[in-house]
């Protein structure tokens, strides 16, 4: 009795497919090349962490320096302050000018001049 073509028996499946063992051979990569692959992905993201780390730090001084002038101004503010602040405790005359100017008041026998 003779088979067909499409006979189950003649059908080549790819689970039947045979590979000789030497060409699976030379296909293998050697270790060297896993080896050097992954120490050289390893040295890259640690650059990229080290990229990372010092972009940060700049940004950290930065920061700092703003901050610091920040606080020189606020300081140099507060001692102004400070000072205006004892000058209308022991002064009187300082602290009738100051009244006398944000206030608006004019003393007795004194003449107000409006400039437009």
């Amino acid at each position: 009795m003779k088979q067909s073509l499409e006979s189950s028996s003649t059908k080549f499946y790819p689970s039947q497919l045979v590979v000789p063992n030497q060409s699976l051979e030379s296909l293998r990569i050697p270790t060297y090349v896993w080896v050097v692959t992954v120490l050289l992905a390893l040295a890259l993201l640690a650059g990229s962490a080290l990229y990372r780390e010092r972009d940060g730090l700049r940004q950290a001084r930065t920061s700092y320096q703003y901050t610091e002038q920040k606080l020189q101004a606020a300081q140099l503010n507060n001692d102004l302050i400070r000072h205006d602040i004892q000058a209308l405790k022991q002064d009187k005359g300082v602290m009738a000018r100051a009244a006398q100017a944000k206030l608006n008041y004019v003393r007795p026998n004194e003449v107000v001049v409006r400039v437009r």
